[in-house]
């Protein structure tokens, strides 16, 4: 075990006894320790650990590897976390001077994961910083720097270990409430030196193109997707968008749920090599795939290597039409999307973007799936496609959001307004794009009435729309941002 895995180890314990052993107003107090206090645990700290703080300053040294840290060191260090944690008398006292020592270690490990060197480019997957979480329930990881996150770190809205923590935060495994959580790290070079971050959003297609079919398990009523009818034609127009989507420089690609086929994650692969020299979007994420009970969002890079697969967890309740109840004899007035989810969410750490997870539809919209996303993985970057009969209930979530300084991305299905049940008027806007944090805050919306672009018997064109999150302060004030988003007439 090297010595980077070794305080992380310990700061995992750490974090863990902090978690179990302080009530639930310790933090308020914290914020609140006087300069004096704080320079009395500095001196402490100092005086038993020279190699860790600075002993004129008080400042914390950077944690390299070099012989500084023998077994030594980790034997004093480890004996007095241990005595502190047995000193029952002086719990609170105790516990203030191990928060402190957090903070020093989270700062003098701040460069190790700054530079990724133990989490990016490595030969096998790595899950969390920590190789305890099994024994400790908390996953270190590296908290990835949101150029739209506020310093205060939620602080205005509660009081916590994790507010004043710079270089990581962690995750309860038990607030994962049973879900397995995947992360992803991506390199620096992503999104970089750059000064906006571009979006492309496509419905594809308003033709009525899924192939639903009903069945009763259980004396419920389900529905399931079995295919796409005339799948030759959403090949051709995702083929012409993400052509547009290369000339329109797009970062990141969002298509919608349920029009996916594995066929078109291949296409693109042809496309790129065909074109390698072309500058594809850096993270394209494909239209979800409803088969075996699944439905799946594929999130690739900009050459097609695929980076993880988001299955839908919550499944969507359909308001049965008439048509439908008659069709099903009036078994019920609604129909369970046919899930067998797998528990499982993907986290994508990226530097200037923070942690980006995808939602599909109706993950969005359930309160205690979307709490995980927000307060537990600490999202701040939700990417939403959905195919569904209106847009309210989503614009009224993003709202939610902006306290997170968490951005959103949803993008709807023009095919939606097939369904029986649908109402034209409810798809004038397609899309939303809410921008959340320090740097603006406002809602985009993406209109199919701008130019009178579709209607239901018709669909004119192969929509891609863009908008930029601004990733630096560009002076334009907050009241100025309201925009609409327009298609770029590329062809």
């Amino acid at each position: 075990m090297n010595v980077y895995t070794r305080f992380y180890n310990i700061l995992a314990d750490l974090i863990r006894w902090v978690e179990d052993n302080t009530e639930e107003d310790f933090f308020i107090k914290y914020r609140g320790i006087s300069r004096a206090y704080v320079m009395k645990m500095n001196r402490a700290l100092g005086a038993l650990f020279p190699e860790l703080i600075q002993q004129e300053t008080y400042q914390t040294l950077e944690i390299v590897d070099d012989d500084r840290w023998d077994d030594v060191f980790f034997e004093r260090l480890i004996d007095f976390i241990d005595k502190c944690k047995e000193d029952k008398k002086s719990r609170n006292n105790k516990g203030d001077v191990l928060v402190q020592l957090i903070h020093k270690l989270d700062k003098g490990l701040s460069e190790r994961i700054l530079a990724g060197e133990d989490y990016l480019n490595i030969s096998k997957p790595v899950n969390c910083l920590n190789t305890n979480w099994n024994e400790t329930q908390i996953m270190l990881l590296p908290r990835c720097r949101c150029l739209w996150e506020r310093n205060s770190q939620g602080k205005q809205y509660g009081s916590g270990l994790m507010n004043d923590m710079k270089s990581m935060y962690y995750i309860r495994t038990e607030d994962l409430k049973g879900y397995e959580l995947r992360n992803v790290f991506l390199g620096k070079t992503f999104f970089s030196y750059r000064k906006k971050l571009r979006i492309g959003v496509s419905p594809i297609t308003n033709k009525d193109v899924l192939k639903v079919s009903y069945y009763e398990k259980e004396n419920s009523v389900y529905f399931s997707v079995n295919g796409l009818r005339k799948p030759s034609n959403i090949r051709s127009r995702m083929r012409n968008i993400l052509q547009k989507a290369r000339d329109a420089g797009v970062d990141i690609m969002l298509f919608p749920e349920m029009l996916g086929m594995e066929v078109l994650i291949e296409d693109y692969r042809g496309m790129y090599e065909d074109d390698w020299d072309g500058k594809y979007p850096e993270l394209l994420l494909f239209p979800s795939i409803w088969n075996a009970h699944s439905n799946t969002c594929v999130v690739t890079e900009m050459d097609g290597t695929e980076l993880g697969r988001q299955q839908k967890q919550n499944p969507f309740l359909y308001d049965l039409g008439k048509q439908e109840k008659a069709k099903m004899r009036e078994l019920a007035t609604e129909a369970i999307e046919g899930l067998e989810p797998d528990k499982t969410i993907w986290l994508f750490h990226i530097e200037g973007i923070g942690r980006m997870a995808v939602m599909i539809c109706m993950d969005f919209l359930e309160r205690n799936y979307r709490r995980i996303l927000l307060d537990v993985l600490k999202g701040t970057f939700l990417m939403v496609p959905s195919f569904s009969t209106g847009c309210f209930d989503f614009e009224n979530v993003m709202k939610e959001c902006c306290q997170y300084d968490c951005s959103v991305v949803w993008g709807n299905c023009c095919s939606a307004m097939n369904l029986e049940n649908a109402k034209r008027e409810n798809f004038n806007n397609i899309g939303f794009i809410q921008f959340s944090g320090k740097l603006t805050d406002s809602v985009g919306k993406i209109s199919i009435e701008e130019k009178n672009r579709c209607n239901k018997k018709s669909c004119k064109k192969d929509c891609l729309f863009i908008n930029d999150i601004p990733l630096e302060a560009d002076g334009t004030t907050r009241e100025r941002r309201e925009f609409y988003v327009a298609e770029k007439d590329l062809l």
